[in-house]
């Protein structure tokens, strides 16, 4: 339900170190779960429904956007110059289009 006019203040205690270049902050709303990308970091950050847990995953080249995707623990990201699936899950990373 969209409140049109409203604001809500959202804190978050994170127990990551800080992002360098916090960017796109993306709610999926069928995992209760807050996504986003550290770019400088080259990182996916992920928080738990219940703001309890943050998962990091980092890898070699920036990550620049995300996306979610139907399959709960899928997520689209641009990665480099590269488009890719990524599983949250199992880690696997599959390169669509560079």
């Amino acid at each position: 339900k969209q409140v049109s006019g409203m604001m809500a203040k959202i804190a978050v205690a994170s127990k990551q170190p800080p992002s360098l270049l916090a960017e796109g902050p993306r709610w999926d709303g069928e995992t209760g779960k807050l996504l986003w990308v550290d770019i400088a970091g080259k990182a996916l950050h992920v928080l738990s429904s219940d703001g309890q847990t943050e998962t990091c995953y980092r890898f070699d080249q920036p990550v620049t956007s995300v996306v979610t995707c139907a399959k709960g623990d899928d997520v689209l990201l641009t990665l480099g110059r590269s488009f890719v699936m990524y599983n949250l899950d199992t880690k696997a990373c599959n390169n669509l289009a560079t």
